[in-house]
């Protein structure tokens, strides 16, 4: 089973916790179909993710992402 609460309350309720989300996002605004991103902007979108969780690009240790295959630079 799953559980996705505040990192506070599961503290709090003495659950055991194996992951913690610092941060998520979304870029699609509906301006260009799914099948064509811009590549710049979701370069862009990763690195605001990073910085708006507090995270080091360098020491993560799990990185997921949806997307159409596009090749990050």
């Amino acid at each position: 089973m799953l559980v996705i609460k505040r990192f506070e309350e599961a503290v709090l309720h003495g659950d055991i916790v194996r992951a913690v989300i610092r941060s998520a996002a979304s870029s699609h605004d509906g301006a260009v179909p799914l099948g064509r991103p811009n590549r710049k902007s979701q370069t862009a979108l990763v690195e605001d993710t990073y910085l708006k969780g507090g995270l080091d690009p360098s020491v993560t240790r799990y990185f997921e992402i949806n997307g159409p295959g596009m090749r990050f630079v």
